[in-house]
């Protein structure tokens, strides 16, 4: 996913490259959130064989679509940078709203 998002290498447009980004960082803050035990035994091995630190990342991304703040999203960059500082906890809260629903499988 991160090639398809990088425009130096898969992605064909910037509009590509925020639209890719914006979906990693949401992929990762729903599992890192609801489902963290399946997240940590995910491993996304690129070719220098390093593992993905999950939260770092769904925080770069996020900040990556922050960035996009002029016409048509300049309403919405605000919100993404939100979504990157604030990564761990927002995970938290998702964790905490699964536990007492019901969701959470461990």
């Amino acid at each position: 996913m991160l090639a398809e998002g990088d425009v130096r290498l898969r992605a064909d447009s910037f509009d590509r490259e925020r639209e890719v980004h914006k979906h990693i960082g949401d992929f990762i803050l729903f599992w890192s959130g609801l489902y963290p035990n399946h997240l940590t035994k995910l491993k996304i091995v690129t070719q220098a064989n390093l593992t993905c630190d999950y939260t770092r990342q769904g925080q770069r991304s996020y900040h990556l679509v922050s960035t996009f703040n002029h016409d048509p999203y300049t309403a919405e960059a605000p919100i993404f940078n939100t979504l990157s500082e604030r990564f761990e906890d927002l995970a938290f809260v998702l964790g905490q709203v699964s536990r007492k629903s019901g969701l959470y499988v461990a």
